[in-house]
């Protein structure tokens, strides 16, 4: 009697511990939110009527679609009451930095808001300002530009979902898709979030580099450290960060020499990023977790420089690379609509050759920045790809293509 008497004490005791415990978390990461509202939020005035629960969603392969069924009935409207038997979660692949899943409700019913959803769990912690990133994400949903913004939890969010499918990679090279992009990417570079914008004379981008430079370092020590395989550590030995820090300076005083605008930019402009509607024959472009103020020219090249691929394999092939024609055809488009002209043959000759001057330069930029980025998470071992071997032959693409977009005035 006595033994069992301690043994219901000790389990109402945890219980009372696991209860506390959780308030706590909870606590913790609703403060943590607030607290980093306060610059953010005060710089572009946001009062944010989107839902919002403390909860992680565990990046445990068992525990994941369970979790992600969680925030998906605390957030969605009317799907509170659905059975978690009712809801089928389904993977979707593409991405390399988050996890991203399409959540759906099985039963027949008609009268829901939302029979399908986008949900984001995000990856790269440490990386990516999330808290900047859903308050950019919520203006580009109210201006249109971005899916509905349905909810956010601790560490992703929920968004409406869009009956579009992804491209391929050769089809970004298609005239047809090429040009959607290039005027829904016009449409992108003259969005201004709300709030008061310093005139910017260099691009945060350079800010980025040189701290993820500093953390390139402590991350491949730490693999130096850490059991390699022959093919591995013949990648790591091919990394010279003192070398691509010269480098990089090079590269900044050589762009000065080709000035680009600052505009607000996606950045990230991979095939898996843009959805196609084959009835309207529209696009529409997701993942804005790198967007922010960049460098025209950035948000461009590094389009032409994601026709190669390498997101999928780690491997860019360099052979599908836009030609110049499929550059022109691009570079027209997009200033066709940037400056609201019905007629693209009204766009002058030479401002379409000097974007693509100021793109294919400014390409080099994005293979110095995807590069050091994947040098930082080369140490993740919570995604299935080789950060290290895409890392490596992103930095062979800028070296292939320096000089040859570099020369000339």
């Amino acid at each position: 009697m006595k033994s069992s008497t301690v043994g219901l004490s000790i389990i109402s005791l945890s219980t009372v511990v696991y209860i506390f415990v959780e308030i706590l978390r909870n606590m913790y990461h609703t403060s943590r939110r607030n607290k980093k509202k306060t610059f953010w939020s005060r710089l572009i005035c946001r009062n944010s009527p989107i839902p919002y629960v403390a909860f992680r969603v565990s990046l445990e392969p068992n525990l994941i679609k369970k979790q992600v069924k969680y925030v998906c009935k605390a957030l969605v409207p009317e799907w509170r009451h659905v059975d978690d038997s009712e809801l089928r979660v389904e993977r979707v692949l593409g991405g390399i930095t988050n996890r991203i899943f399409c959540v759906s409700v099985n039963k027949d019913a008609p009268s829901l808001c939302f029979r399908k959803v986008l949900v984001r769990v995000f990856g790269a912690e440490g990386i990516i300002d999330r808290e900047k990133e859903n308050e950019i994400f919520e203006q580009l949903a109210i201006n249109k530009i971005a899916p509905s913004f349905i909810g956010e939890f601790a560490n992703g969010r929920i968004e409406s979902w869009l009956e579009a499918r992804c491209i391929s990679i050769e089809e970004m090279r298609y005239p047809a898709i090429s040009k959607a992009v290039a005027q829904k990417l016009a449409i992108l570079h003259r969005f201004q979030p709300q709030g008061t914008r310093k005139n910017l004379e260099e691009s945060p981008v350079w800010e980025s580099i040189y701290g993820w430079l500093k953390e390139a370092k402590v991350a491949l020590k730490q693999l130096e450290n850490t059991e390699l395989d022959e093919n591995r550590r013949l990648l790591l030995m091919q990394i010279d960060l003192f070398a691509l820090g010269k480098e990089l300076e090079f590269l900044r005083d050589s762009l000065k020499k080709t000035p680009s605008p600052i505009v607000f930019s996606h950045n990230d402009l991979l095939f898996g990023n843009i959805l196609y509607d084959e009835t309207s024959g529209m696009v529409y472009f997701v993942d804005f977790e790198y967007s922010g103020w960049n460098y025209r020219g950035f948000d461009i090249g590094n389009h032409f420089c994601e026709c190669m691929g390498g997101t999928d394999n780690g491997i860019p092939d360099y052979t599908k690379y836009p030609t110049e024609e499929q550059q022109y055809l691009f570079c027209q488009h997009y200033l066709a609509a940037y400056e609201g002209l019905k007629d693209v043959s009204l766009v002058k000759e030479t401002d379409i050759k000097s974007l693509m001057i100021e793109a294919n330069r400014y390409a080099l930029l994005s293979h110095f920045y995807w590069g050091m980025w994947a040098l930082c998470l080369s140490i993740d071992q919570t995604v299935d790809f080789d950060y290290l071997l895409f890392g490596v032959n992103r930095f062979k693409e800028y070296y292939r293509f320096r000089d040859q977009f570099l020369k000339g005035p």
